[in-house]
């Protein structure tokens, strides 16, 4: 390698130019005492990078000139498609594992599962580091029983031991507060130890992007702000990437779009039904129904009641198992007995639990109906083809193409393999 400043001087320079305060201390690092395998030693370098909400027009609105510039000297498309419903959980958990929400589980940012008798909420940290919850084998998982060295900065599945295994190496428990130069003097650290003990795949999650768009509205000043920040902070690792002799890709990902919110585009259910029997789950783009009592007779005219009133006030109502195949979510009993979805710009749920939420940007709508839905990919790395252009990609297809650039024996029955992303590699 040709690194010439120690690991703590990298950290220092990084840290030192933070355009907020970095926090004096990280949440702490697990390390698990694994070395890479003869063959792992040979294989390449990938950085899996979310920027949670970050739009595709974000780059030219917000000036993200250092993305636009890995956009150049690499490949770009012309949209991530997230899974349904485009929120932050089950799109981080589908692009780790290839699959579906009803085949792995996570079926929104907080749902009830009637079978445990539980409900999984993002920041309940007894559920979020709980395997229980978890289907489908994180990428994490494949390579390390590969013999593949693996490492996260926070990724949604990374707490807990799914499958019995941990990354190598992770930063729990999750701190939103971690400055983005924090996390990228981590990545550096990781890259910097000898080749058996460095890892190969790293994941990197920044949520500040959407926690400003939520806040303050798509095109504020402060989402931009919070544009430009990642921005540079990922412009500075591929500076530091440049400088080495090691093979890296970035994949540089969203996990949704986001659109703007008008308060009063709220339709509260329980204005339009009798709710009593029914456990409410999530307010805005959808809600999942679940029957307390499990009556099929009382399911049924709660549905019947709904759709009586569903055009008028610009929703639809599903009984499960009547979902559009499309949304594939009908397998799973925690997308409820019944699910309302609202149509764009619109929003339902419990009325109490709406005016508790102050929002001004949101997401959750169908992508294939709204397209400000769709997310970001960006590829930059060793072989691939600078400029090239994708179509829309799946977020589907990232997990097996980053699969194939780590030559891993990939699960079987994923539903992608990879898409039309290895077309943007370079032959060898």
């Amino acid at each position: 390698m040709k690194t010439t400043f120690t690991i703590f001087a990298i950290v220092f320079i990084f840290l030192a130019g933070c355009a907020h305060p970095v926090p004096s201390f990280l949440p702490p690092e697990q390390v698990i005492d694994r070395k890479n395998n003869a063959a792992a030693l040979t294989k390449p370098y990938v950085i899996l990078i979310s920027i949670d909400g970050f739009r595709p027009d974000y780059m030219k609105r917000f000036g993200a000139i250092h993305l636009q510039r890995l956009a150049r000297e690499g490949a770009e498309a012309e949209a991530l498609v997230p899974v349904y419903p485009s929120k932050t959980v089950p799109n981080h958990y589908s692009i780790i594992t290839g699959l579906y929400p009803e085949d792995h589980g996570i079926v929104a940012n907080e749902f009830y599962d009637p079978d445990l008798k539980a409900m999984y909420r993002l920041f309940d940290r007894d559920a979020v580091e709980n395997s229980v919850w978890y289907t489908g084998e994180p990428l994490w998982v494949t390579a390390e029983k590969q013999g593949v060295l693996t490492a996260s900065f926070f990724w949604l599945g990374s707490e807990a031991p799914i499958g019995g295994t941990y990354p190598t190496y992770r930063i729990r428990p999750y701190d939103g507060k971690v400055a983005s130069q924090a996390r990228t003097a981590k990545v550096i650290e990781w890259l910097s130890l000898p080749a058996d003990r460095r890892p190969h795949f790293i994941t990197v999650y920044f949520p500040e992007v959407d926690s400003m768009s939520h806040s303050f509205g798509t095109f504020s000043d402060q989402s931009a702000i919070a544009a430009r920040e990642i921005d540079r902070t990922i412009a500075d690792l591929a500076d530091w990437i440049r400088g080495q002799d090691l093979p890296v890709y970035l994949v540089i990902v969203s996990d949704h779009g986001m659109d703007d919110v008008e308060k009063t585009s709220f339709v509260a259910l329980d204005d339009l039904a009798d709710l009593s029997d029914f456990q409410v789950v999530g307010a805005g783009p959808q809600s999942y129904l679940y029957s307390k009592s499990g009556n099929r007779k009382t399911i049924a005219a709660t549905y019947r009641k709904l759709a009586s009133q569903a055009s008028k006030n610009q929703f639809q109502v599903f009984l499960r198992e009547d979902l559009p195949a499309r949304y594939h979510l009908k397998k799973s009993k925690r997308a409820g007995d019944l699910m309302v979805l609202a149509d764009h710009p619109n929003h339902v749920g419990i009325r109490e639990v709406w005016e508790r939420v102050p929002l001004l940007g949101h997401h959750g709508w169908d992508p294939e109906k709204t397209p400000t839905m769709n997310a970001t990919f960006i590829l930059w790395g060793p072989q691939v083809k600078p400029g090239f252009r994708l179509g829309k990609v799946s977020a589907l297809d990232v997990r097996p193409w980053i699969s194939q650039i780590l030559g891993l024996t990939e699960i079987k029955g994923l539903p992608s393999k990879g898409g039309s992303i290895p077309t943007a590699l370079q032959a060898p």
